[in-house]
C-alpha cells in the first residue's frame, strides 16, 4: 500500500535541534557536559545545566546559559527544579542525562562494599529514574521531545572490576526501552554508549574526587587503544555528535535504541 508524501516528509530534517530550542542537560558540569553545553549553544540551542551547586561553581556555565542547582539525593530537590523548569520560559524540549560514576580504580565485586554499590546504582540509576520521570510532565506536551541518556560500551562487551557500573548501566539500557515504549509516540527515548574516554571520569568522576592527581596512573591508555580499530580511543567530541543528532527531527524515527560509539571495538 502506499500513501501520499507529504513536504515534510521529503525535506530531509537538520541533523541538529531547531535553534531556539530548550535542552537540559543534567550532569553539564562534567568535562563530556561542557563539551555538549558549548556544542548545543552553537547550534543556537537554549541550555539549562543541572548539575551540584559545589560543581557550578568549580566550573561555571558559559555566559548565554541557565544553570540550575540540584542534590541528586533529594528527590524533592529534583521534584522542585522540573516545576520550577516547566514554568520558565515555555518549558523545555529536550532532556540529556550524563551523570555517572564508577570507583576506580576498577575492582572485583567481592571487594565490592555494599555501601559502595549502593552509591554506584544511586547515581546511575535511580537518579536517571528521577530526572527522567521529573521531566516526562513537561517533555510529552513538546512536539518532537526527546530525552537521552549516556550509557556505555562495558555493558556490551564486559570487563572483569567494573561489576556495579556494568550492572547500574545495564538497568539504565532497560529503562531507555522501558521508557521508550511507554512514552511512545509523544517522547523518543534513547541512549548512547560510548567506550572508554580518557576524562576525569577515570578518576572516579570529577564529582568522586576525580581531579586529583595520580589517579590515572592504572590506566593503559596506548593498549587500550590498541584494541579499538579505529587506532586510538574515545573523545567526548565524538559523542557530541550523536547525543545532538539524537534530539533532532532527523532522528524522529529513532526511540528505543543504544546508539554504539566506540570506534568499532564493539559491534553488538
Amino acid at each position: 500500500m502506499t500513501t501520499q508524501s507529504t513536504a515534510d516528509d521529503q525535506d530531509l530534517p537538520s541533523l541538529l535541534p531547531k535553534p531556539g530550542t530548550r535542552i537540559v542537560i543534567a550532569g553539564g558540569c562534567g568535562e563530556l557536559g561542557q563539551y555538549l553545553v558549548r556544542a548545543a549553544m552553537a547550534a543556537g540551542l537554549n541550555v539549562i545545566v543541572l548539575d551540584r551547586d559545589s560543581a557550578l561553581k568549580a566550573r561555571p556555565v558559559p555566559k548565554g546559559a541557565q544553570a540550575m542547582a540540584i542534590d541528586g539525593a533529594d528527590d524533592q530537590s529534583i521534584r522542585e527544579a522540573f516545576t520550577e523548569l516547566s514554568r520558565a520560559d515555555g518549558g523545555f524540549d529536550h532532556l540529556v542525562f550524563l551523570i555517572g560514576f564508577s570507583p576506580m580504580p576498577p575492582a572485583t565485586l567481592a571487594d565490592t562494599a555494599d555501601s559502595q554499590w549502593d552509591a554506584i546504582i544511586a547515581v546511575n540509576l535511580r537518579l536517571a529514574f528521577q530526572i527522567a520521570k521529573a521531566a516526562l510532565p513537561t517533555l510529552k506536551d513538546r512536539p518532537g521531545a526527546s530525552l537521552t541518556f549516556v550509557s556505555s560500551a562495558l555493558t556490551y562487551g564486559i570487563q572483569k572490576g567494573y561489576g556495579p557500573y556494568i550492572a547500574a548501566k545495564s538497568g539504565l539500557n532497560g529503562l531507555v526501552r522501558a521508557m521508550a515504549i511507554e512514552n511512545a509516540p509523544e517522547i523518543r527515548v534513547n541512549a548512547v554508549a560510548p567506550s572508554v574516554m580518557v576524562t576525569p571520569f577515570l578518576g572516579g568522576g570529577t564529582g568522586q574526587g576525580g581531579e586529583l592527581p595520580g589517579r590515572l596512573d592504572w590506566f593503559n591508555a596506548e593498549a587500550a587503544a590498541s584494541a579499538v580499530p579505529m587506532g586510538r580511543l574515545c573523545k567526548p567530541q565524538d559523542v557530541v555528535g550523536p547525543l545532538l543528532f539524537l534530539a533532532s527531527d532527523a532522528a524522529r524515527f529513532i526511540t528505543g535504541q543504544i546508539l554504539h560509539v566506540n570506534g568499532g571495538r564493539l559491534t553488538p
